[in-house]
């Protein structure tokens, strides 16, 4: 029997272009505001700005931009950051290789010490003579303030940070590995009940109450 090969690629944040109110937010601190348009997958390495809805479109470098906001049509603000991910065996913490270039990644969570963030992604199963299939969805990552780069650990749902509690066993023993070093008294606090209440936002919140900063 063949065996199953997985491919993680990266898919549009959006199936059409559209600028958004927004401001970028550079290295060195300064701003600026216009219209942005979300990039087509979170490689890209070109922010596309214009000071104008209808004016010019320039191609700022990923290189020179911290993150950025937008405002979406629900007038909510969506913050984006510019960070190197990491990845190596599926859901564990060590032995990971950082990427050599940036990814635009979606903000979902912040704490004192760690943060959540999340990128789009989809998978193709090639299973051999059965021909292949696919799926997409949303990776959520974990940055660590004093890294650069954020820490591949589950994928999530398109809509938030909720997460299926039948799966609690695989979801802690998940968290074990990124936690069980620096901060294994925060494990036994993630119950089954917060998870399903809070989402995975919770385990930020614990992380500071226990771990973090006072």
């Amino acid at each position: 029997m063949k065996k199953v090969f997985l491919f993680l690629i990266l898919i549009p944040f959006l199936s059409f272009a559209k600028f958004y109110k927004g401001t970028v937010n550079y290295n060195d601190g300064t701003t600026k505001k216009g219209f942005i348009e979300l990039p087509d997958n979170p490689t890209e390495q070109k922010l596309k700005f214009r000071s104008e809805e209808n004016g010019k479109t320039e191609k700022l470098s990923i290189d020179e931009i911290a993150g950025f906001d937008i405002v979406n049509n629900q007038d909510i603000t969506i913050n984006f950051i510019s960070i190197y991910l990491a990845s190596g065996r599926l859901f564990s913490g060590k032995n990971y290789k950082i990427d050599s270039k940036k990814s635009w990644v979606r903000v979902e969570k912040v704490g004192k010490k760690i943060d959540l963030v999340s990128a789009y992604y989809t998978s193709s199963a090639v299973l051999g003579a059965a021909g292949q299939t696919s799926s997409s969805g949303r990776m959520l990552y974990l940055r660590r303030h004093e890294n650069n780069f954020a820490l591949i650990l589950i994928p999530i749902n398109e809509y938030g940070l909720g997460v299926d509690v039948n799966y609690y066993s695989t979801v802690m023993k998940i968290l074990g590995y990124h936690f069980e070093d620096d901060c294994p008294k925060v494990l036994p606090l993630i119950t089954k009940e917060r998870l399903k209440n809070e989402g995975l936002g919770v385990i930020v919140d614990l992380f500071d109450e226990n771990c973090g900063a006072k």
